[in-house]
């Protein structure tokens, strides 16, 4: 009687093709539910110097979606942020509009609901200092 392995048994291609097919799903849904956090990590690229600043004003933009249980309602999209900081005695002004995300929705929603003028942080490029970023991580 010849005795035989069980682990011939099973089709290794077909489970490491599942596996990986169920791995990029859930890697590309976690890439779409949080383009604007990637976004802002992307624009922080090269911004080694932080400071302290003031965000002077927001507006938010909303958008309508129609959901089968509770009708058309209005959700926030994103938020358009103007901010000032200084840097070595210099006051430097920009705006930028960050969208809701899984990463920074706790950031965003302190932000949306305090009081103005909120104290954040921005990174910014030690040569160009108008090349800036507000740094939404908690």
């Amino acid at each position: 009687m010849k005795k035989v392995s069980n682990i011939y048994f099973y089709n290794w291609k077909s489970i490491f093709q599942v596996s990986g097919f169920i791995i990029a799903f859930f890697l590309i849904l976690f890439i779409c539910f949080n383009l604007s956090y990637i976004g802002m990590l992307w624009h922080s690229i090269g911004k080694s110097g932080k400071t302290t600043g003031e965000i002077t004003a927001r507006t938010e933009f909303s958008a309508n979606i129609q959901s089968g249980t509770q009708g058309n309602t209005t959700v926030s999209d994103k938020i358009e942020f103007i901010y000032v900081f200084s840097v070595n005695g210099r006051t430097y002004s920009n705006s930028c509009v960050l969208g809701h995300s899984i990463m920074n929705s706790r950031s965003l929603s302190r932000i949306r609901n305090s009081p103005l003028p909120v104290k954040v942080e921005v990174k910014y490029n030690l040569l160009r200092k108008r090349e800036n970023i507000l740094w939404l991580i908690d």
